[in-house]
């Protein structure tokens, strides 16, 4: 009898400390009005990708890898293919890379960073990127790109020569507030059903927001074309300023959330004086930095 009053009075206090707290964002209780109670990130099961397709930032149970049929793809960036219920899945191994000076935690979220920058002002130009952990080894997850192939060569400069002046700058600003001037060469753009689209972000970086992106292929075919940055594109995209901030916020690598509110500043003063100086191009902005 003692237990069972014992376990009346528990029930009693657990119930009253319910009472006293309220609901946060997105109907969670956040105890005594204070900050979200944090949770882990449910994990989502393959049965669940083969219904919905991976979303930007899902963390994947390692049941994909341990269940599915898994092919090894290139011994240079560690990546696999994985097949599951029909379905297929790549993966690419992350971890720490002294020659970048990064550490896997960071190149992690740089994967997922620029994919959700994308997805607010252009889904269409990146792929949406999850993260898997199994037995150690941490990998970055999408859904498989059939036919894909990456921007290089004759065909990538094809490619990149076809953009408008929209394209082109949807595509610039999203290198520029997702990556930094590192790690923008060829093989970092895809071509899918004839759309440029944006990956490999993991060795962004976020140390210093200044415009220079003498790393970026695509900067380098457009200073040929001299495209002229779209204001009203641009415009745009600033638009979107609180929600650009909330997914560096979302996804803050090393330097990420700070940068990328300094980069958006500065974008603000790039489209000023493009509305004043019709014309101006992206090798203008990097000219432009040099006196801002």
């Amino acid at each position: 009898m003692a237990d069972y009053f014992t376990h009346v009075a528990g029930f009693v206090d657990l119930v009253e400390e319910l009472k006293a707290q309220v609901r946060g964002a997105g109907g969670r209780f956040v105890s005594g009005g204070g900050a979200a109670v944090a949770t882990t990130p449910q994990e989502r099961t393959p049965g669940d990708l083969l219904k919905h397709g991976i979303r930007n930032g899902d963390v994947i149970s390692g049941n994909l890898w341990n269940e599915g049929m898994v092919t090894f793809g290139s011994t240079h960036n560690d990546t696999f293919a994985i097949e599951y219920g029909g379905s297929k899945f790549f993966a690419k191994r992350v971890k720490d890379d002294e020659a970048f000076g990064m550490k896997a935690k960071d190149i992690l979220l740089n994967e997922q960073l620029g994919p959700a920058i994308g997805n607010v002002f252009a889904p269409n130009l990146v792929v949406p990127t999850g993260t898997m952990t199994v037995k150690g080894s941490h990998y970055v997850v999408q859904n498989w790109q059939e036919n894909a192939h990456q921007a290089i060569g004759m065909v990538g400069d094809h490619a990149i020569s076809e953009l408008d002046n929209r394209a082109a700058t949807k595509m610039m600003a999203l290198e520029y507030l997702g990556a930094g001037n590192s790690d923008r060469h060829g093989g970092n753009l895809m071509i899918k059903d004839g759309v440029l689209k944006e990956i490999d972000f993991g060795f962004s970086q976020h140390e210093d927001p200044a415009f220079n992106l003498g790393y970026s292929h695509l900067h380098e075919r457009l200073s040929y074309q001299q495209l002229a940055v779209h204001t009203k594109t641009l415009d745009t995209i600033l638009s979107f300023r609180k929600e650009i901030i909330a997914a560096a916020d979302k996804f803050p690598s090393k330097g990420a959330p700070q940068a990328t509110r300094q980069r958006l500043d500065y974008l603000q003063k790039l489209l000023a004086h493009a509305q004043q100086n019709p014309g101006t191009t992206w090798t203008g902005f990097e000219r432009l930095m040099e006196e801002l």
